[in-house]
């Protein structure tokens, strides 16, 4: 596998990934080695795969640029959720560390004897499920997190805004007499006392003193009455005069919100659990699909770039916090002389092939294959 440098704790945002001819392999390992950036540096094994023609390198350039693209947006929706997460996040993190440092390519999902291009198809249509399985699975999750959040804010409003159902204790409605009833008032702590010197007066048959305080916030006041059943719609319409809220209460719906509360509450961390088990799976095989583009983009830019036959080693480099630019600054010294008018692929045109490379979907220029790996998905 060639040399490599000591790897120490630090978790790289990113990883430099370069291709360079056969020749200049050990020197370079040698040189990042002994390098002051860099906390490895190692081969990243490349696949012999199918060539094919000049033409149909540069098209196939173009579709895995927007397949890195595609990667790279399906691992920031994955990181999304796991932002609610930090314990996966940091797993995920590690393991994506893992993956770029002992990368071997995966001949069972992504047979090398097919073209490029199909092995480009395969992964896309990996991806494309994947994002598929994400909504599918995150929706689940965040309609149960949201209707449980809902009967939590619910719970912590004012007396007015509450469901009296979730505060009310069914034994203060218990009567041994199938001819009362207990009803629930809010009043405005403004009109406390108008309320207890007139409440016995909204129907003929009301249970003197038999209004309690069961609750109340800053600005209301939470009563219980009692009376007989055939006055309850009469005190409903005066107390509504007063502005004086009644509700019925019902302790078997109480019972049945309870239930679904808890229901809720179950199925959200049942659904946790399985959403953060398919994430972290999930996320390995889609960083995997990633890296695997990577691999293919280098295989096709370095063929575009050093010809044939295929004579080129891909190199990854973990660069120290903050020392990237060192490392840049060296590799551009080391491969300064790679750079020519034209390169060692014949093209039927006048535009010479490394002006073609220069043109072709690439932001900055270097004289050798040069590439990142992004590690940090979450901006």
């Amino acid at each position: 596998m060639g040399q490599s440098c000591s790897r120490d704790h630090y978790i790289c945002e990113e990883f430099l990934l370069i291709s360079i001819p056969q020749q200049r392999l050990n020197p370079t390992l040698e040189i990042l080695s002994k390098a002051g950036g860099t906390s490895s540096a190692s081969i990243f094994p490349l696949p012999d795969l199918k060539v094919g023609t000049l033409d149909s390198l540069f098209s196939v350039s173009d579709d895995l640029v927007r397949l890195e693209r595609s990667a790279e947006g399906t691992l920031k929706s994955m990181l999304g959720y796991e932002n609610n997460f930090e314990k996966l996040y940091l797993r995920n993190t590690l393991e994506m560390k893992n993956s770029v440092m002992y990368f071997h390519w995966d001949h069972a999902k992504y047979p090398n004897k097919q073209a490029i291009k199909e092995i480009a198809d395969i992964i896309e249509k990996q991806l494309l499920r994947a994002e598929l399985d994400i909504k599918k699975q995150g929706m689940a999750y965040q309609e149960v997190k949201t209707n449980l959040k809902q009967l939590e804010v619910k719970a912590s409003d004012s007396l007015v805004a509450k469901d009296w159902d979730e505060i009310l204790n069914p034994e203060d409605f218990k009567l041994d007499s199938d001819h009362f009833k207990v009803v629930p008032v809010l009043v405005p702590k403004l009109s406390k006392k108008d309320f207890l010197a007139m409440y016995t007066t909204f129907a003929s048959m009301v249970v003197p003193e038999s209004a309690v305080l069961l609750d109340e916030d800053k600005q209301h006041c939470l009563y219980k009455v009692t009376m007989f059943k055939t006055n309850v719609d009469e005190f409903k319409t005066k107390a509504v005069e007063h502005k004086f809220i009644v509700r019925e209460f019902n302790p078997s719906t109480k019972n049945a919100k309870q239930e679904i509360r808890e229901q809720l509450q179950s199925e959200e961390a049942k659904l946790q659990r399985q959403f953060i088990r398919w994430l972290s799976i999930n996320f390995r095989e889609v960083f995997g699909a990633y890296l695997h583009v990577k691999a293919l983009r280098v295989f096709v830019e370095s063929v575009l770039r050093y010809g044939l036959p295929l004579s080129f080693k891909s190199i990854f480099i973990e660069p120290r916090k903050g020392a990237e630019r060192k490392v840049m600054t060296l590799l551009n010294r080391l491969f300064a002389d790679l750079d020519t008018d034209d390169g060692p692929i014949e093209h039927n045109g006048d535009v010479g092939i490394m002006t073609m490379i220069k043109t072709h979907n690439l932001d900055e220029y270097y004289k050798y294959v040069f590439m990142k790996i992004q590690t940090n998905f979450r901006n």
